[in-house]
């Protein structure tokens, strides 16, 4: 249905997402680390989509941005509490809608 097993962590019978604090869609909060993950993708010749949020975005319930234990600048947009597979692509949508591609941006 669209939603990478590797981004989220799915139950047994794959029908729900489990709560993860470090699984989620891979946010940078600064350009450096926007430009070291771009960096990443164009030495693997990988296609990479970037895009911005913007600041004032309504996270919907069970949905929340939390930084990468691991990486500094990275954030997870988390899911905190379970729920059906169907209703995290709904709340991803309404999240998609406030999402624009960065034209003319700058040089990564």
């Amino acid at each position: 249905m669209g939603i990478r097993v590797c981004d989220y962590k799915f139950s047994a019978d794959e029908q729900w997402i489990l709560p993860d604090n470090q699984m989620g869609l891979s946010f940078s909060a600064t350009w450096e680390n926007l430009k070291f993950v771009h960096g990443m993708f164009s030495k693997g010749k990988k296609p990479v989509d970037v895009f911005w949020v913007l600041s004032e975005t309504d996270i919907p319930s069970g949905l929340k941005f939390v930084e990468d234990e691991t990486d500094e600048g990275h954030y997870f947009l988390a899911v905190t509490e379970r729920m059906l597979v169907e209703q995290l692509i709904a709340k991803l949508k309404l999240v998609s809608y406030r999402l624009s591609v960065i034209q003319g941006g700058g040089t990564l």
